[in-house]
């Protein structure tokens, strides 16, 4: 087992537990339109969860058809944008986000090989418009920062109203844990821009592309 392990620890881009959660893979796409580089956006169809919010291209990492994650950002951009696979090219592999609802987030960095978006043919199912904001205009812009209190509590309930407790009682715990032990703040990020508000885990994924390139 020793050897096993050890041989094991060269890929160190593990993230321990991450079969129990959510895999989705989002695509950051750049332009190039006159003569200068911006930052592409869509607006979610308003039919389908989390509608009419701003994000990038991306979805559900399928291991049936996706041989990487980066085929995810491809797939998953071709199905939303209607362009061609042809017309991407994926730069690399910008970070992996653990977002504390259970879902890991791996986003790339890639380019829309067109000159506009005139050609692209949405997916109107998932897809309500696309725009474009300048990358400059966000190392000028102020990034709002919000807190959000996550609570840790042994007793929730599922949709249908079940309520599914840990037995901290049972186990012995200390008094401590039988009930709501822990409130942790959350940073919570936001942009303002003419076409809408960007936030939540589209504005960390910016706010974290910012501060790669000013180093």
């Amino acid at each position: 087992m020793y050897e096993k392990l050890i041989r094991g620890l060269a890929d160190n881009g593990r993230i321990i537990g991450r079969s129990r959660y959510s895999s989705y893979v989002v695509l950051v796409p750049f332009m190039f339109i006159e003569n200068e580089w911006h930052i592409l956006f869509q607006k979610r169809a308003q039919n389908i969860r989390q509608g009419g919010e701003v994000s990038f291209p991306g979805g559900g990492y399928d291991a049936a058809v996706d041989k990487t994650y980066s085929d995810t950002a491809i797939r998953e951009t071709v199905e939303e944008l209607g362009i061609d696979p042809g017309d991407i090219k994926v730069e690399g592999h910008l970070g992996t986000l653990v977002a504390p609802m259970g879902a890991v987030i791996d986003a790339y960095v890639g380019r829309i090989l067109l000159d506009d978006t005139a050609s692209f043919s949405l997916n109107r199912d998932e897809v309500e418009e696309v725009f474009t904001v300048p990358a400059n205009e966000f190392v000028r812009m102020n990034c709002e920062v919000y807190s959000i209190a996550l609570d840790i509590t042994p007793h929730i309930k599922d949709s249908t109203g079940r309520e599914l407790a840990f037995p901290a009682r049972e186990l012995g715990l200390p008094e401590r844990y039988q009930g709501k032990w822990n409130s942790a703040l959350q940073q919570m990020y936001l942009y303002r821009t003419e076409q809408g508000i960007i936030w939540g885990l589209t504005a960390e994924i910016i706010r974290d592309m910012l501060e790669l390139a000013s180093r």
